[in-house]
């Protein structure tokens, strides 16, 4: 098989899935990243992180090239058009392949030097690839006049691994991505009443966890059964708390920390309803992916990527970004409605199970590089 080298950092779950899942598959697979740890069973190559921002990829082109030259790839995936989109217009090796993944086109492309030389770069790419149809939008909009178009490949879900964890996890694996609602999801004791509602994000200001704690501090006396775990950590989380306890509610919030990608979907089955409150337009939307794989509707703001993959009134809410009593007003309608829930939930693990399968988006990536190789 022709050997593939991923640029891209060795620490990221969405890098190392890609690398591990097209190794899995046959491909020869090496990976450059720009810090971290080798990975397990991949020949990876570290370049040690001096600088920071666009100067430290700019500094380290030299030795990059030394690794490219190491490597002998017949192919080059880039994963984030800053910074590692611009080593692999500098490697001299083509086919080159860019990701973009959100913020290097939605912001980063926007400005005056980072966007001249992420612009640069994608136009040296044979292929730019987006997660969501959203960002095809915006990397379209860059009006680059690129050869190809971008394709969308979305980061999906392992069915067959969730399937396969569900005898352990508080999933029923006979119930799983079953069209009745009532095998849509169960509970470790069902006569636990509580509704737990999961903020999956880091603690900044982005991402709303300040109007969500006031949405539902404005909702909390009607819903007593209600709870949210607040996980992740971030610059906010003291504040955060802080506003926990201003808004009474210390007995109802809790603040686990960060929750290690390995463990994000038994950890989101745990709960009841996710909320992704965004202010901003984000690139895709995990969260709310892994949270519909496991049969948890959504209330996220009608913005960027997430708003592809929650289907307003089917699986979940959309509201409009910032406007709090539209945010409380959709939880309200889910915490004070089980069948609704059950409803959501059985249709975003069809819509997963249709559309973001990780099997399917491997074969798609795969179809890339054998079209690009011929």
């Amino acid at each position: 098989m022709p050997k593939v080298l991923h640029l891209g950092w060795s620490f990221s779950s969405h890098v190392t899935r890609w690398v591990y899942g097209l190794q899995k598959r046959g491909w020869e697979t090496a990976l450059l990243s720009y810090g971290g740890d080798a990975l397990p069973d991949i020949e990876t190559y570290i370049i040690e992180r001096k600088k920071t921002g666009k100067l430290g990829y700019l500094q380290a082109i030299p030795h990059m090239r030394q690794v490219v030259a190491t490597v002998k790839p017949d192919i080059i995936h880039a994963h984030y058009a800053a910074g590692f989109g611009l080593w692999g217009a500098f490697s001299g090796i083509r086919p080159l392949v860019i990701s973009c993944w959100g913020t290097d086109v939605v912001s980063s492309a926007q400005t005056l030097l980072s966007g001249s030389l992420i612009r640069w770069s994608l136009k040296q790419a044979d292929q730019t690839l987006t997660t969501s149809h959203f960002l095809k939008e915006v990397v379209e909009g860059l009006s680059l006049n690129l050869t190809t178009p971008p394709k969308v490949i979305p980061f999906g879900i392992d069915l067959q691994k969730l399937r396969s964890k569900t005898s352990s996890a508080r999933i029923s694996s006979a119930k799983i991505f079953s069209a009745k609602i009532s095998s849509a999801r169960i509970s470790d004791n069902s006569a636990d009443k509580r509704v737990r509602l999961l903020f999956f994000k880091g603690h900044k200001s982005i991402y709303g966890p300040k109007e969500l704690l006031y949405a539902f501090a404005s909702i909390a006396d009607r819903f007593q059964n209600a709870t949210l775990t607040m996980a992740g950590a971030g610059p906010l989380t003291d504040d955060l708390k802080q506003l926990t306890k201003t808004l009474k509610l210390e007995h109802r919030v809790s603040f686990p920390g960060f929750i290690d990608n390995k463990h994000a979907l038994s950890y989101i089955s745990g709960h009841d309803i996710m909320v992704m409150p965004s202010l901003v337009a984000e690139g895709f939307g995990v969260s709310a992916l892994e949270a519909l794989a496991v049969g948890l509707p959504v209330v996220a703001s009608n913005t960027g990527g997430v708003s592809e993959i929650v289907a307003d009134n089917q699986s979940g809410f959309l509201v409009n970004p910032e406007n709090t009593e539209e945010l409380a007003s959709a939880l309200a309608k889910l915490i004070s409605d089980r069948q609704l829930r059950e409803e959501f939930g059985a249709h975003g693990q069809q819509q997963v199970a249709k559309l973001y399968d990780w099997k399917n988006n491997l074969d798609d990536m795969e179809t890339v590089y054998r079209e690009l190789l011929r």
